[in-house]
């Protein structure tokens, strides 16, 4: 464990001085000026969100995620509620198949263990972000989460109107 948090030291010493500098530099290798965040079917799981979206709530200029066929799951979904709190550009959001419910399908049967917390922080969020295209289909979303996003678009009102949905 020492020897971890002695090689872990440089690497945050650096990432604080270019933070503190003003130069963005990204736990993920966004870069300054990305627009898009194009990660389809590459098994990312759900650390790995958790680290794109604590980035992503910094970013003033990706206007697109597709994340799409992955296995990201609820913690990722409730790191993503609290990045759209914060995230000014984000309009596209493709979170298609990626266990957010913590469930998906097999062979036609559901496999894993129901988790709500992800969608209904994710449900939350809805009403402060920006976006205006969200698929969370594929992710076995349940009554509970379907009503919660439904009445979050709903109060969201007119102002950033989300106009396309896909939930399921």
């Amino acid at each position: 464990l020492w020897n971890m948090i002695a090689d872990a030291a440089p690497l945050a010493t650096a990432f604080a001085k270019q933070r503190s500098s003003g130069r963005s530099l990204t736990l993920c290798g966004l870069a300054d000026g990305q627009v898009e965040v194009l990660l389809p079917r590459e098994k990312l799981r759900s650390s790995d969100g958790v680290l794109l979206f604590s980035d992503l709530a910094h970013s003033q200029h990706i206007t697109t995620a597709d994340l799409s066929f992955n296995e990201l799951g609820p913690e990722a979904a409730t790191a993503l509620a609290s990045a759209l709190g914060t995230n000014v550009s984000l309009t596209r959001l493709n979170l298609q198949s990626n266990r957010l419910n913590g469930m998906h399908d097999e062979f036609g049967l559901q496999v894993g263990t129901r988790d709500a917390s992800g969608i209904l922080a994710l449900a939350g969020s809805l009403v402060r972000s920006k976006l205006t295209s969200l698929n969370l289909s594929g992710n076995s979303i349940d009554v509970q989460g379907a009503t919660a996003i439904g009445e979050a678009v709903a109060a969201a009102g007119t102002a950033d109107p989300l106009h396309k949905l896909y939930i399921g």
